[in-house]
């Protein structure tokens, strides 16, 4: 799945935009082999990340560690 490119609002000052890449949750399917030449199809989920873009805040400075732990901390990522 292809990666999604959003802007996203400081958490700090709310007036900063923050570029961000996302991959939204999808599914990978593979087949498998089991014993006795049995075959099985396994569905995976892969679950949305998300990856800052911006190095800071251009309105408060906030580094981009800074902004990652404070969207964790509010469960946005």
């Amino acid at each position: 799945m292809a990666l999604e490119r959003d802007y996203w609002p400081c958490p700090f000052c709310d007036k900063g935009v923050i570029e961000i890449l996302m991959r939204p949750t999808s599914y990978r399917f593979k087949k498998s082999t089991g014993g006795k030449g049995g075959r099985a199809t396994v569905k995976r989920k892969v679950n949305q990340e998300i990856i800052i873009v911006s190095q800071s805040c251009p309105v408060c400075n906030k580094t981009n560690e800074e902004i990652e732990k404070k969207l964790r901390e509010d469960g946005m990522i």
